[in-house]
């Protein structure tokens, strides 16, 4: 989206007319749209770990990827303040239509005037995954991006930032009715159940049928939705070792697995072991 009279599009990376400053809240494919090999429209700003990621996977100068850190509230300066115009309407595009007018310029760089700066939350979607909260003519702005907005979590850092004035919520998965997430534990004590059943039916073992005497034991498929190409990686990591199997991931995926982990290490001084 374009964030009205300002040179801010968000999670989407098609050049537009006035547009210099890309914000991208994850790095999910529908989230990338117009991001490819040699991108040169703007900057982007993003978690350290979504700029390793998308380093890793397009040919982009690395100096117009920057890092903007995570769930720290000083705000991180990314537009100067020049004035610029907003891009033109639909109807004002196609050849022959109207030129526009100086009070139509005038108007559309009303409001463009100012500085722009970002602070980035942890929105707990997927490894590298945040909410901007921009601040501009518009007063402060929300956009969550994907998130799992845990209010425990959520509520204590928001209550420290300045009210929010307009908020652009991605509702793709909005399930009103559900009032929890599943917690880590409770995955995992899901992932036993599943495991327990199979060592039952199969008479015990791990899941590679390794160190098994005797007729080979039936196999068992578990298929996990996969139709990113990258975020379930903790899901699948929690059923391996559960089931006591390995996991295979062709070079590209590992690849891109082992450039977050590394910048997530970075990023908390702590170990990358744990990731890939």
């Amino acid at each position: 989206m374009r964030l009205p009279h300002t040179p801010v599009k968000i999670d989407h990376f098609r050049p537009e007319p006035g547009a210099s400053v890309f914000l991208l809240t994850h790095f999910h494919a529908d989230h990338v749209v117009g991001l490819r090999d040699g991108w040169a429209h703007g900057t982007i700003y993003c978690s350290a770990v979504t700029r390793a990621l998308v380093l890793c996977r397009y040919a982009i100068d690395p100096s117009r990827v920057v890092a903007v850190p995570v769930n720290e509230l000083t705000p991180t300066n990314v537009w100067s303040g020049a004035a610029v115009l907003r891009s033109p309407s639909p109807e004002a595009s196609p050849a022959g239509s109207r030129r526009r007018t100086r009070d139509d310029s005038d108007t559309m760089a009303e409001g463009s005037r100012g500085a722009i700066s970002v602070v980035a939350l942890d929105a707990q979607h997927i490894v590298g995954s945040v909410m901007f909260v921009i601040h501009c003519v518009h007063g402060v702005v929300l956009h969550t991006g994907d998130c799992k907005f845990d209010r425990a979590t959520m509520e204590p850092l928001l209550a420290r930032l300045p009210p929010i004035d307009h908020a652009f919520v991605d509702a793709t998965w909005l399930h009103l009715a559900a009032d929890r997430f599943l917690s880590r534990d409770g995955l995992r004590q899901a992932f036993r159940g599943i495991a327990a059943h199979l060592d039952w039916a199969t008479g015990g073992g791990s899941a590679n049928n390794e160190d098994v005497e005797g007729p080979a034991r039936p196999r068992f498929v578990v298929r996990v939705y996969l139709h990113n190409q990258f975020g379930k990686e903790t899901l699948v990591q929690e059923l391996a070792a559960a089931l006591r199997a390995d996991v295979y991931v062709d070079a590209k995926r590992i690849e891109l697995l082992r450039a977050a982990a590394l910048a997530q290490s970075s990023a908390t001084s702590g170990d990358a072991s744990g990731m890939w």
